[in-house]
């Protein structure tokens, strides 16, 4: 269990909050860049891929929406994908947020 704690804390995803410029140059380049685009225009989608190299596919975390009038609007994007590319599966895709994911890209 140590080596996992020790391994998380210098995953690069996990430190996204607060990346430090010169340990994680391309989180810290993504948050200045999306901070550039917000003073031009709204940032309407932040797309986060992920693959998995058993099952072979490609599949995004969403956020989770609690009003229920919202909830579908972050699963329209990862749908789309799913019906263009069978890379893509939408069944991978996991919108409950769970406490471990709030430091991550995910939330943000």
């Amino acid at each position: 269990k140590q080596w996992y704690q020790r391994r998380v804390a210098i995953t690069a995803g996990r430190n996204y909050k607060n990346p430090i410029k010169d340990a994680y140059p391309s989180i810290w380049s993504v948050k200045a860049m999306i901070r550039r685009m917000l003073t031009e225009r709204e940032v309407v989608l932040y797309c986060d891929l992920h693959g998995h190299s058993r099952k072979m596919n490609v599949f995004m975390y969403g956020c989770e929406n609690k009003e229920p009038s919202l909830r579908l609007q972050e699963r329209v994007f990862p749908n789309m994908m799913s019906r263009n590319t069978s890379k893509f599966k939408y069944s991978s895709c996991r919108f409950k947020v769970k406490k471990k994911k709030v430091p991550t890209a995910t939330l943000r």
